[in-house]
């Protein structure tokens, strides 16, 4: 099999023991975001439900980046696109986007 019959979804199909965030839930993060619970893991980071506590405890998505992403400034760049792409798509079916430092 060669790189176009891969399926394009494998790297989120992960065995139980993968599929636990370094997060857990009911655990706060930047004294913000409340877990709600792991929902993914991408080629990024993880993927969360969480409260955001300064948006009146609206349920968002929390994308966290790996450490070896983090410490790449372009890759932080394009997190940041990333994040203002989406921020410009509303729908009620959608969480909203937002970043903290």
């Amino acid at each position: 099999m060669d790189e176009s019959d891969r399926d394009a979804t494998a790297s989120l199909h992960h065995s139980p023991a993968e599929k636990r965030g370094q997060f857990r839930s009911g655990e706060r993060i930047a004294n913000r975001y409340v877990v709600v619970q792991f929902l993914a893991r991408g080629g990024m980071g993880d993927v969360y439900e969480a409260i955001d506590e300064h948006l009146q405890g609206k349920h968002i998505a929390l994308k966290t980046l790996r450490a070896e992403i983090a410490a790449d400034s372009e890759m932080q760049a394009r997190f940041e696109r990333e994040v203002l792409v989406a921020r410009e798509i509303s729908h009620r079916a959608i969480c909203p986007t937002c970043a903290s430092a």
